[in-house]
């Protein structure tokens, strides 16, 4: 067990060199912080059970090393090793100097660029009244907090000046193996299956609102929003129906969007079912991901921004391959959480797939 009052030793790697060796193959997060086995200590299977959240997440390993100070700022480094193969390093310490903080942040631009701003729940890096606030102890809400977070080939990187612990800078480096994307042929139907309302039945009805959108004098499309009784799904309370055409119908040569989206929050629970009843038909998205994991349940509980799942179908009806120029793309299914929609189910070339789903069915006659 470390003896926390010896003396730490500065790390050898700089920040920009173990930045830079996150996009070298085979990465490996000993080697690139030159860390000896020595200086490692590993959680016993006792202290692995005693955070019922780790567990929960798939944890089943968790390293730590309180030897070193990283990058002149960091003197504790906890490593998660996950179940589905994932690495997660996270560098924390306590510091109130508001300079130290944004300096760090300012290095972390150059390479990583310029990531995302959850500014809807936390305040900015960008804002150094918000880190001297915070820094001098005059922070108490979430809100209050510096949240800042980067995407990278399989690599994510979330930096976090933190209310509780307090004063806490916490930066996170999360590594994921590759995945193999899934290109073979989708034969479980398509979302049509599933859904209850007949759209055609749906724009005989009156329309919650119209807009309509012209480009040259003439309508580019037109936006019929419904209300939803019952509930598509169990979730979804209205739709927005994009036709390109002045003409109000579906029809198989007209491009059609179609967006569902709740009124309300929605359940978390039924969107991992939603999700599962989907995936069963369309099998691994564009990016590999299957089934919803703890974390994303955590997002769609407190209603944040998530990406979701998205399958881009190409007309033999397996996933698009962009890289691949042959191929052209039928239609879209995305779920996710936005901004303005919430939670929302997206399909893009509605008339696409209804042709496509007209098609199964008469070869099955």
């Amino acid at each position: 067990m470390f003896d926390f009052f010896t003396r730490k030793i500065p790390n050898p790697t700089n920040l920009i060199d173990f930045l830079n060796s996150t996009e070298l193959g085979g990465w490996n997060y000993k080697d690139a912080l030159s860390l000896n086995d020595t200086e490692i200590e590993k959680a016993t299977l006792e202290q692995l059970l005693s955070n019922p959240s780790d567990v929960a997440d798939g944890v089943v390993q968790v390293e730590m090393v309180f030897s070193n100070i990283f990058f002149g700022i960091f003197d504790n480094l906890v490593i998660k090793y996950r179940d589905d193969q994932s690495v997660q390093l996270m560098f924390y310490t306590t510091t109130d100097d508001p300079e130290l903080v944004q300096s760090f942040f300012k290095q972390l631009k150059p390479c990583l660029g310029g990531g995302y701003i959850a500014d809807h729940k936390f305040a900015s890096f960008n804002e150094h009244d918000q880190i001297a606030k915070l820094a001098q102890g005059q922070a108490f809400s979430e809100s209050d907090e510096l949240f800042h977070s980067w995407l990278k080939d399989n690599f994510s990187f979330t930096l976090n000046y933190r209310i509780d612990p307090r004063q806490q800078l916490l930066f996170i480096v999360k590594s994921k193996p590759e995945k193999v994307v899934d290109y073979s042929i989708r034969t479980n139907g398509t979302l049509l299956s599933i859904l209850t309302h007949d759209l055609n039945t749906i724009l005989k009805q009156e329309a919650l609102n119209t807009e309509i959108k012209s480009e040259n004098g003439q309508v580019k499309y037109v936006d019929y929003a419904f209300e939803l009784s019952p509930s598509e799904l169990g979730i979804f309370d209205v739709v927005k129906i994009r036709i390109f055409d002045s003409v109000k119908s579906i029809n198989e040569n007209i491009q059609i969007h179609v967006i569902y989206f709740s009124k309300y929050e929605a359940d978390t629970a039924k969107v991992i079912t939603l999700c599962d009843r989907i995936i069963d038909i369309y099998g691994p998205d564009n990016f590999g991901d299957t089934e919803l994991q703890p974390h994303e349940w955590d997002m769609i509980d407190n209603s944040e921004f998530w990406t979701g799942r998205t399958w881009w179908l190409n007309k033999a009806h397996g996933i698009y391959d962009v890289q691949n120029k042959t191929q052209t793309m039928l239609y879209e299914v995305r779920l996710g959480i936005e901004h303005d929609e919430g939670f929302s189910l997206h399909i893009v070339a509605f008339q696409n797939m209804l042709f496509y789903h007209g098609l199964m069915n008469s070869n099955l006659d």
